[in-house]
């Protein structure tokens, strides 16, 4: 069984995921404030941007480690930088082969625009929304519903052209696919700005949502360190059967989201 980390081909990739997780969750994140959390001059992430200028491998890691990258991203990432711009042809050869060795037996990479999909809750909101409206192509209303502007709905729509999930026609919207779901098998910013964006929906409902119409409850109790993957994949057997039974499109009049936290209260030294 692979396993499930994304390992880009290209390092810059993951510093433009960070950058575009990061304005999602602020808007005004800039450049500057990015280059500051990395601990690089501004004009020097611009250059590692472009592809003109490298960092040395302690500090290629340094940089991939404020990115929140796992151990393995992290050594990748560096890799990447010094399979095109170490002095030494060893160093080089060494790195591609490293990188090789993780693309073709890990998980591949993942276009912008995916990254996007998963990123972003209302995407997968949106197909299931598709089936609610009886696939009518009508973006004031898709966007009244969610609560986003019609921009988003309409660069939300390209988006989703684009990679196949959705077919568009003159006044219809049909998906095309079933995902409707992300994990958290792929240690990725992506993933991790989609589940924080649910947490957040979620805190909204405690607030906002009448009890009869969510569900939020909290069980704490003792359990052994080595059952924790056993634990897990309950869980996700329990939340695919959830959906399974009670996921429909016939009558369908809402959209929900069925989120579980499941998790160490203790510290990560105990």
């Amino acid at each position: 069984m692979t396993e499930q980390v994304l390992f880009y081909d290209d390092y810059r990739l993951y510093l433009s995921e960070a950058f575009e997780t990061r304005r999602l969750r602020n808007p005004n994140y800039s450049m500057r404030a990015f280059a500051r959390d990395l601990g690089l001059a501004v004009s020097t992430l611009i250059e590692v941007q472009k592809g003109k200028y490298g960092l040395s491998a302690a500090r290629a890691h340094e940089v991939a480690t404020k990115l929140n990258l796992s151990q393995r991203q992290c050594e990748h990432f560096s890799d990447l930088l010094t399979a095109q711009f170490a002095r030494s042809t060893e160093q080089r050869v060494m790195a591609r082969k490293a990188i090789e060795h993780r693309i073709n037996n890990f998980v591949q990479e993942v276009s912008l625009d995916s990254f996007k999909i998963i990123s972003e809750w209302h995407h997968l909101a949106f197909l299931e929304l598709m089936d609610l409206e009886k696939n009518h192509l009508d973006k004031a209303r898709y966007a009244k519903k969610l609560g986003v502007s019609e921009k988003v709905i309409e660069d939300s729509l390209d988006r989703m052209s684009r990679l196949g999930l959705i077919e568009i026609t003159a006044n219809s919207v049909k998906p095309t696919s079933q995902f409707t779901s992300v994990n958290n098998n792929y240690n990725s910013e992506a993933v991790r700005g989609f589940h924080k964006q649910i947490i957040e929906k979620a805190l909204y409902a405690v607030e906002r949502q009448d009890n009869e119409k969510r569900e939020v409850s909290s069980t704490l109790f003792s359990i052994k360190k080595q059952d924790f993957p056993a634990a897990r994949k309950a869980l996700m057997d329990f939340r695919r059967e959830f959906a399974s039974r009670f996921g429909t499109t016939e009558n369908a009049d809402d959209v929900c989201s069925l989120s579980i936290q499941f998790f160490s209260l203790l510290a990560e030294d105990t």
